[in-house]
């Protein structure tokens, strides 16, 4: 036998049962049956891992790639707007047009007969008149009247329509040196207007 000194009892190593000698420095330690009265020393259970913080997911690589976001269209609201503003516009012109053609056709008329009156043209003024509210008798009178009074100047100012029926009134001067007469000229309108009647004051 040798007289070698058994090796030092290493710190928490199991202590060998009694006859048996410790095993030597480096070498794993030997697994002893437990004894009696002693009850195995429990193990250090293993630490939990970290769960991922809620709120942040998880980063995926890989799968299917993502669809593209469609572009918005852009809204063309203001065209529309300004289609129905222009329409709008077509349609007040155009009644506006109409109203102005209605109110002024009287006096056009009027103004066209002491138009050619002054020129001298007493023919070309009957044309501008209605025959049915003159006649024959009617028309002679005008003829007479106009050529021993010709129209020297004339400003109407006031034209009225009253389903169909026009009036157009302002003054008349004839050369007869009176100065202005206050006119007044009633106005038929059968495809266009003719003048019915002739009313200037007396000097």
């Amino acid at each position: 036998m040798s007289d070698a000194p058994p090796p030092p009892f290493q710190p928490g190593a199991t202590p060998p049962p009694p006859g048996q000698q410790p095993p030597p420095p480096g070498a794993p330690p030997p697994s002893y049956p437990p004894q009696p009265g002693h009850p195995p020393q429990p193990g250090y259970p293993q630490q939990p891992g970290y769960a991922p913080q809620p709120g942040y997911p998880q980063q995926g690589f890989g799968g299917a790639p993502h669809a593209p976001v469609p572009a918005k269209k852009k809204s063309r609201w203001w065209i529309w707007v300004l289609a129905v503003l222009f329409v709008l516009a077509l349609l007040m012109g155009g009644c506006g047009f109409l109203i102005y053609r209605a109110v002024s056709g009287p006096i056009d008329a009027a103004n066209d007969m002491l138009e050619q009156l002054a020129d001298g043209d007493i023919e070309e003024a009957k044309d501008r008149l209605d025959f049915d509210c003159f006649g024959n008798e009617g028309l002679d009178e005008f003829e007479a009247f106009f050529t021993a009074n010709p129209v020297v100047s004339y400003d109407l100012t006031s034209s009225s329509n009253t389903n169909g029926a026009g009036r157009a009134s302002g003054t008349v001067t004839l050369q007869d040196g009176e100065g202005a007469r206050s006119a007044a000229f009633s106005l038929t309108n059968d495809d266009g207007w003719k003048v019915c009647g002739i009313d200037i004051d007396e000097p």
